[in-house]
């Protein structure tokens, strides 16, 4: 499958970065969640002035009539900052799982790399670089798979159970593994209130429960290909 953002979709995306750096800071992010409600109000009502949560909404409901891509590039950017809103109940798939991934892939891969340990570079000793890429083929498989998906949507709206299935498998199971290998690789920091680390930890082991059992999801997926059926 051949895939490019068109001219929409990257300004769809460029505003919901902006929100997300306007609202996601540690300490945003962290006063949402331990709020009654569970999310900032001016954070949902600009998300809301922006028309975000009405992109699949048809437009004769005053709705943008966009489709799952769209959904996709918003909780993408959204997710990168954990940023907690009530969008989930007005999108598909598991973009918002697989968005999660961003931020410990580029932000703290980048900073275990940088630091030093012993005189070196964390990231110059091969048992983290191994670990690391590790995490980067997760990261890229979850994410082609998420676009895949959406995009597959998009063109056959029939197929959005197997799809949604294959997003939020692919995309559970590597950011489980991503945000553990994040702990793990900042040492003592990384168990801390203080690191984010955890934040990530906690999301991706609630995200494993979303919308199903991630092994319901790999039965479901064999049963759609034929696989059940030859065993």
């Amino acid at each position: 499958m051949h895939f490019n953002l068109t001219e929409e979709q990257c300004l769809i995306r460029q505003a919901a970065e902006g929100l997300a750096r306007d609202y996601g800071s540690s300490q945003q992010v962290r006063a949402a969640m331990a709020s009654a409600q569970g999310y900032d109000e001016e954070t949902w009502t600009s998300l809301c002035e922006l028309g975000l949560p009405s992109l699949l909404m048809p437009a004769d409901f005053s709705g943008q009539g966009l489709g799952a891509v769209e959904m996709v590039l918003v909780f993408e950017a959204l997710g990168a900052k954990l940023l907690p809103t009530p969008l989930l109940a007005t999108g598909v798939l598991s973009a918002s799982v697989f968005s999660r991934l961003a931020r410990p892939k580029v932000r703290e891969i980048a900073a275990l790399i940088a630091s030093n340990k012993f005189g070196r570079a964390i990231g110059s000793f091969q048992a983290v670089k191994h670990q690391l890429a590790d995490v980067m083929v997760g990261v890229e498989a979850a994410r082609s798979a998420v676009y895949y998906a959406a995009a597959s949507v998009s063109d056959n709206p029939m197929s959005l159970p197997t799809m949604a299935a294959l997003a939020k498998l692919e995309a559970s199971e590597a950011l489980t593994y991503a945000a553990g290998r994040m702990i793990q690789l900042h040492g003592g920091i990384g168990f801390t209130w203080e690191h984010d680390a955890h934040l990530y930890f906690k999301r991706a082991r609630g995200a494993a429960t979303l919308f199903g059992a991630n092994a319901a999801l790999d039965e479901r997926i064999a049963h759609h290909i034929g696989l059940d059926d030859a065993a």
